[in-house]
C-alpha cells in the first residue's frame, strides 16, 4: 500500500470504529430506554397494585363498619324486643295478680254475704221461735184462764 492508501485505510478504520461506537451507544441508549420503560411500567403496575390494595382495604373497612353498625342495630332491636317482652310479662303478671285479688275480694264478699244471710236466717229463726214460744205461752195462759173460768 502507498502512504495515501494507508491513510485512507486508517481513516476508514477510524470511521468504522466511530460508527461501531455510535451503534454501540445507540444500542446502550435503546437498552437503557427499554429498561427505563420497563422500570416505569413495573412502577406503574406496582402503584396500581398499591392503589387497588388501598381500595380493597377501604372497602373492607367500610364493610366492617357497616357490619358493626348492623350488629349494633340488631343488638338495639333485640334489646327493645326483650324490653317489650319483659314489659308484656310484667303486665300479664300484674293482670293475673289483679284478677286474683278481684277473685279473692269476690270470694270474701261472697263469704260476708253468706255470713250475713246465715245471721239473718238465724235471727229470723230466733224471732219465729220467740213468737212461737210467746204464742204457745199466750195460748197456754188462755187455756188456763178458760179452764179456770170453766171451773168457776
Amino acid at each position: 500500500y502507498s502512504a495515501g492508501r494507508r491513510g485512507v485505510v486508517r481513516m476508514q478504520a477510524a470511521w468504522r470504529g466511530m460508527a461501531a461506537r455510535r451503534s454501540y451507544q445507540r444500542l446502550l441508549t435503546q437498552r437503557q430506554e427499554r429498561e427505563a420503560m420497563e422500570a416505569a411500567i413495573a412502577a406503574a403496575a406496582e402503584a396500581e397494585r398499591g392503589r387497588l390494595m388501598e381500595e380493597q382495604a377501604a372497602r373492607e373497612k367500610e364493610e366492617a363498619a357497616r357490619a358493626e353498625q348492623q350488629r349494633r342495630e340488631d343488638e338495639e332491636r333485640r334489646k327493645k324486643e326483650e324490653e317489650q317482652k319483659e314489659a308484656m310479662r310484667q303486665a300479664e303478671a300484674a293482670k293475673r295478680k289483679a284478677e286474683q285479688e278481684r277473685r279473692q275480694k269476690e270470694m270474701e264478699e261472697e263469704r260476708c254475704r253468706k255470713a250475713e244471710e246465715e245471721q239473718r236466717k238465724k235471727e229470723e229463726e230466733e224471732r219465729r221461735a220467740r213468737e212461737d214460744a210467746e204464742r204457745r205461752q199466750r195460748e197456754a195462759k188462755e187455756r188456763e184462764a178458760k179452764e179456770k173460768r170453766e171451773r168457776e
